[in-house]
């Protein structure tokens, strides 16, 4: 009902979830507006997932508090936690999925080291 309602009336929907559910929720949206009459690339499609970055995937599961790793379990493997390039394969997933924007959660905040360096690795 509320992706109805996304392709009848919003500007904006924040789907969450992984990127193969993103997927096809965002299919049943394209279906949504093509029977409203639509255009389906009108709508800004956000969704929003942890992130936490190491040199490498270890590193930063090692980083993840314990309590947060078990909450996640095989979530764990769609969210921005890796190196670089793991973070790198995962935005291009979610980019594919349909995800025009994504609102990053980092799991330490308040290190302003690590936000620099995520910050000169992928913002250019």
């Amino acid at each position: 009902m509320t992706l109805k309602l996304v392709a009848r009336y919003a500007d904006a929907c924040n789907v969450g979830d992984d990127p193969t559910t993103m997927k096809q929720k965002l299919a049943v949206l394209k279906k949504h507006c093509a029977a409203v009459e639509r255009d389906y690339e009108s709508i800004h499609r956000t969704s929003t997932t942890l992130c936490l970055m190491a040199d490498s995937d270890e590193q930063a599961l090692e980083q993840l508090p314990a309590e947060r790793k078990a909450r996640l379990g095989n979530r764990v493997n769609t969210t921005l936690i890796g190196s670089p390039e793991t973070i790198r394969q995962r935005l291009a997933v979610y980019e594919e999925a349909g995800v025009q924007e994504l609102l990053l959660r980092f799991i330490d905040g308040t290190n302003l080291e690590a936000l620099r360096r995520f910050a000169q690795e992928f913002i250019v």
